[in-house]
């Protein structure tokens, strides 16, 4: 469906963010040109405008040639160590290494900006399927960069969600009365986790928010289409294997699909039970993740979208309980304290 292009004006939020005056002399003051706006689908807490910027002040720059993405933050982002600073640095290596569009970020008027992608496609789960191998090779191309490139801050699910749940309980979020039950599991996954070959394994550049909605397909700049990933707010260093798990979880890849993906990061036969079960039961912990994180927005949003958060928490966490009260899920427990040449 086509993009509906209208007057600045007529979407008041952007306007008045564009027309503050901070945006003169900023890294974004090339905005101040922008014609025609469009409203673009945005995350579960963002909410995103494409913006085309007019070419008949003289000299045209490269940044009028190109139509920008401007992103317009959800509040209380704070509560979920989302940095735009650090998402911005994470984001010029990432552009660096093409695997996503060029951004400019302004700490000082708060705008962060993306080049829009023309003709783009947006992933469902069904797209990931039949693309697995070429989402897998962009990612695995992430975790290569050098982690220097990487501002300090890890990804570390664990800790994340014992976060979560000190401020989802302090919000009175309805979290489920069987949910300390789930908690002492996730506990004992991280304990086993800990042990193993696999455990000692580097800390690499991650994503760690790989729904199918990020990955996108278009053109930019007038070069061909490709396929591309986007939105790094969760980018830090952290374990490959949170990666691999929180894709096939989140895109829900069937068992063949998962073997696909090892075969494609790991290589035929680079990859072992200790490998399947890291991965197995970080799919646990993304889903208990992913879940507290719901809790948490349902104690930070507006009372219009609790019932959405409360139920998407309810999902992800009953997804946790089937994987970890599965036949498996034991073996995968032992297999993860294994060192490699068992």
């Amino acid at each position: 469906m086509p993009l509906e292009w209208k007057p600045l004006a007529s979407v008041p939020e952007l306007a008045g963010l564009l027309g503050q005056s901070g945006l003169e002399g900023s890294s974004v003051s090339f905005l101040k040109h922008v014609k025609a706006v469009t409203i673009v689908t945005g995350g579960l807490t963002n909410r995103m405008y494409g913006c085309e910027l007019s070419q008949d002040e003289g000299k045209i720059s490269e940044e009028a040639k190109t139509k920008w993405i401007v992103r317009v933050s959800g509040e209380n982002v704070d509560v979920h160590f989302i940095d735009r600073t650090r998402e911005f640095h994470c984001l010029g290596m990432a552009y660096e290494a093409e695997l996503t569009p060029k951004a400019y970020y302004d700490a000082e008027c708060g705008l962060f900006v993306q080049t829009f992608i023309e003709d783009a496609h947006t992933f469902d789960n069904a797209d990931v399927a039949a693309n697995v191998p070429a989402c897998v090779r962009l990612f695995f191309w992430l975790h290569q960069q050098h982690p220097s490139k990487y501002p300090k801050f890890v990804f570390n699910a664990f800790e994340i969600s014992r976060h979560y749940l000190k401020v989802a309980r302090g919000h009175g979020a309805p979290l489920p009365p069987n949910f300390d039950e789930s908690l002492s599991i996730l506990n004992d996954i991280e304990v086993a986790m800990a042990e193993g070959s696999l455990s000692k394994i580097a800390l690499v550049p991650c994503h760690n928010d790989l729904l199918a909605a990020n990955w996108v397909t278009g053109s930019v700049g007038g070069a061909a289409s490709k396929l591309w990933l986007i939105d790094f707010e969760y980018a830090a260093l952290g374990d490959r294997f949170f990666d691999l798990a929180n894709f096939a979880v989140n895109c829900e890849l069937s068992k063949e699909l998962e073997q696909e993906m090892l075969d494609v990061y790991f290589g035929e036969g680079g990859w072992g039970d200790q490998h399947m079960a890291r991965m197995k039961l970080f799919k646990c912990v993304s889903d208990m993740r992913e879940s507290l994180w719901s809790f948490v927005q349902w104690g930070v949003s507006k009372t219009s979208t609790q019932e959405f958060f409360e139920e998407y928490g309810n999902t992800c966490l009953a997804r946790f309980q089937k994987s970890t009260g599965s036949d498996e899920f034991a073996k995968w427990m032992s297999d993860v304290t294994k060192e490699l040449n068992q």
